[in-house]
């Protein structure tokens, strides 16, 4: 049956200067690091758009995966749902992310599959961003704890996406789940591609995910060339696995050979001026 879109558009302000620019580095759409290039502040108007809206809302959840603030939304049962961030005016030219990754973080218990979404020129994207239940992505489980995804944008998953030419960084919609809809964003950021020569600067130039970690393995983005060692270390102090690596730089995936038991850990990265270290949860 043929969807009817009914929108309503809540006002929210960006930057001038972000918006009038070709936007590069860590650019952020709603997270409130301090590192990023942009986020939801003054000047220019951003909209909200609702889709079938008569029964949806936002809220500000309790508990953010960072900051202060989050964004939640929910849905009444028996419909389906959906709602996104649009550009008021020019589009946003985010050439310089091809390749790059979008971050978030996604809180849920809702069954039913949902999709997000990347929009230029009215064309509605779609790629891996879909989540089914039972084969979602990186790892993810709707359990109602905060989760962390990193999602490539290389060309072949969004073919004809124009990313010169945005008109929405972030699209969510869902299917009618039968005990209504409750899901929190959090923490949304694009990181850029590092061959365009723009640093990723995001805990010391390291991005790991998915963590918690499932299926034994999980993927490093970094923009380092050169040689480095890769250690994750048991909290007995026992280093349980190590990898030499020429190198780090883009998306490296990190598969030990040997089934590592449940628990935390601690990964270390060592190479010419590179002492890395970050808590990993095995799953």
């Amino acid at each position: 049956m043929k969807k009817i879109y009914f929108v309503v558009s809540i006002f929210i302000c960006l930057n001038t200067s972000i918006l009038a620019q070709k936007p590069s580095g860590k650019w952020g759409v709603l997270t409130e690091a301090s590192d990023v290039k942009g986020s939801f502040i003054t000047d220019t108007d951003y909209a909200i758009d609702f889709w079938n809206t008569a029964n949806q809302g936002m809220n500000n959840p309790a508990s953010p995966f960072e900051g202060n603030i989050a964004t939640g939304f929910t849905a009444k049962p028996g419909q389906w749902w959906g709602f996104g961030f649009r550009v008021l005016g020019t589009p946003i030219d985010m050439s310089n992310y091809w390749n790059g990754t979008v971050h978030m973080a996604i809180r849920t218990t809702i069954t039913t599959h949902f999709t997000i979404e990347l929009v230029s020129n009215g064309t509605e994207m779609y790629g891996q961003f879909d989540f089914v239940s039972g084969s979602d992505p990186q790892g993810f489980k709707r359990d109602g704890q905060w989760h962390e995804f990193n999602f490539p944008l290389t060309k072949t998953s969004y073919h004809g996406l124009d990313i010169s030419q945005m008109i929405s960084l972030f699209t969510l919609k869902g299917d009618a789940n039968p005990n209504g809809v409750e899901i929190d964003i959090d923490d949304m950021y694009w990181l850029p591609n590092p061959s365009s020569g723009i640093s990723i600067v995001d805990k010391n130039n390291f991005r790991v995910y998915p963590n918690p970690i499932t299926n034994n393995q999980f993927s490093i983005q970094s923009d380092i060339h050169s040689n480095v060692t890769v250690e994750i270390i048991d909290m007995l102090g026992q280093t349980v696995y190590t990898e030499n690596l020429a190198s780090l730089y883009n998306i490296t995936t990190i598969a030990p050979d040997k089934k590592l038991t449940k628990g935390i850990y601690m990964l270390s990265i060592k190479g010419n001026n590179i002492n890395y270290q970050q808590k990993i949860s095995i799953e």
